[in-house]
C-alpha cells in the first residue's frame, strides 16, 4: 500500500511540476513578445521587432476605441510620438499571463524635445504609466488593450489632442 501511495505521490508531484513547467515557460514567451513590443519596438525604435510581436491583423483597442493596428500605423506612431522624445525608454513593472492572456503595468519616461500634434517640445521631463492587455496566439499579439492617462499627458506637454492627426 506504500508503494503505491508513494507512487501516487511521485505521479501528482511529476505532474503539478509539469504544469508549473508549461505554465513558465507560456509565461517567458508572453513576456518576451511583450518585451518586443513595449522595448525593442517603442524604447529602441527596432521596426523590426512589429513582426516578432504583432500579428499582421491585430486588432488594437487603444483608450478605448479600436484603431488601425498594423505595421505601418505602428510606425507611423513611433516616428511621431516618438520624434517628440528622443530619449524615450520603458520597462515592465508588473507582468502575468494566463492561458493566452497577459496583462502589463509599464512606465514610460522621456523628455518633451520635439514637436507632437503641431505643439512645440517643450524641454519638460515627463513619466506616465501605460496599461496593456493582450492576447497571443502563434507566438504573436493578435489582440491588445492598450490605456493610459493620454490626455493627463498631453496637458503636461501643452498638446491639444484635438490637434493631432
Amino acid at each position: 500500500m506504500r508503494s503505491v501511495l508513494a507512487a501516487l505521490g511521485v505521479a501528482l508531484l511529476a505532474t503539478t511540476c509539469a504544469a508549473q513547467a508549461e505554465q513558465a515557460a507560456e509565461s517567458m514567451s508572453a513576456r518576451a513578445i511583450l518585451d518586443e513590443y513595449v522595448i525593442h519596438f517603442w524604447a529602441e525604435r527596432d521596426t523590426t521587432a512589429l513582426g516578432r510581436a504583432l500579428a499582421p491583423d491585430m486588432i488594437y483597442h487603444y483608450n478605448g476605441k479600436v484603431v488601425p493596428g498594423d505595421p505601418s500605423s505602428h510606425q507611423k506612431y513611433l516616428r511621431s510620438f516618438g520624434g517628440a522624445f528622443a530619449d524615450l525608454s520603458a520597462s515592465v513593472d508588473v507582468f502575468t499571463v494566463s492561458g493566452d492572456l497577459g496583462a502589463a503595468v509599464t512606465t514610460w519616461t522621456g523628455t518633451h524635445q520635439g514637436e507632437y500634434c503641431h505643439a512645440p517640445g517643450t524641454g519638460t521631463r515627463l513619466t506616465w504609466s501605460v496599461n496593456y492587455v493582450f492576447r497571443v496566439s502563434g507566438g504573436r499579439i493578435v489582440e491588445l488593450w492598450e490605456a493610459w492617462d493620454e490626455g493627463g499627458t498631453y496637458r503636461l506637454m501643452g498638446v491639444d489632442p484635438a490637434q493631432c492627426d
